[in-house]
């Protein structure tokens, strides 16, 4: 499982600020759904991170030439 953080702030007057960390590509759209839960969402803004192709553990290799 992919690791992450999600960073809240708050600031003087009580407002939140909401960013999911370590999360590549638009699956983190499901784990900010957590954030949306704790209150009314003003606004919706997604990372570079967001627009990043999530990395996944297969390495392929085609063609090429044999070991002899």
């Amino acid at each position: 499982m992919q690791s992450f953080t999600i960073e809240i702030t708050i600031d003087e007057e009580g407002n939140t600020t909401g960013e999911v960390k370590g999360i590549q590509g638009p699956s983190c759209s499901d784990i900010s759904k957590l954030l949306d839960e704790l209150g009314e969402v003003v606004e919706d803004r997604p990372t570079p991170d967001y627009y990043r192709q999530a990395r996944v553990g297969a390495r392929v290799q085609l063609g090429g030439s044999r070991r002899r």
